[in-house]
C-alpha cells in the first residue's frame, strides 16, 4: 500500500441480483426502502463475500434510482432502475469520523 487514501467513484452500475422481481424493486423504490434494495445489490454482495471492493466503505445511499430515456423519446427505458453514481473510499488509517459530500 503506497497510498494513504484511495477513492473509487463513478458509474458502478452493477445491478441487482435477479432473485428480486421487477415489481418488488419498483415497490421498494416507491417506499424508499433502499436498505432492502441494497441487500440484493451486486456490488454489496461482492464486498460482503470479500471477492472485490471489501477494503472500501460506501456512504449510506439515501437517493432513489436513476432512469434513462429511450434515445429520441420521452419514454423511460425498460431496464430495471439502479443506483448509478457511487463513491467508495478506503484508507490505511483508523478513521475517527467520516465526512461524506453530496456530489
Amino acid at each position: 500500500n503506497k497510498h494513504d487514501y484511495c477513492f473509487l467513484m463513478g458509474d458502478l452500475n452493477l445491478g441487482m441480483w435477479m432473485e428480486m422481481q421487477r415489481k418488488d424493486i419498483e415497490r421498494a423504490l416507491l417506499c424508499d426502502k433502499f436498505d432492502r434494495l441494497l441487500s440484493f445489490d451486486v456490488l454489496n454482495m461482492e464486498s460482503f463475500q470479500r471477492r472485490s471492493f471489501d477494503e472500501f466503505e460506501e456512504m449510506r445511499i439515501t437517493w432513489g434510482a436513476t432512469y434513462r430515456f429511450n434515445v429520441g423519446s420521452h419514454v423511460f427505458d425498460t431496464r430495471l432502475p439502479e443506483c448509478m453514481f457511487r463513491l467508495h473510499g478506503g484508507t490505511k488509517f483508523e478513521v475517527i469520523s467520516k465526512l461524506f459530500v453530496d456530489i
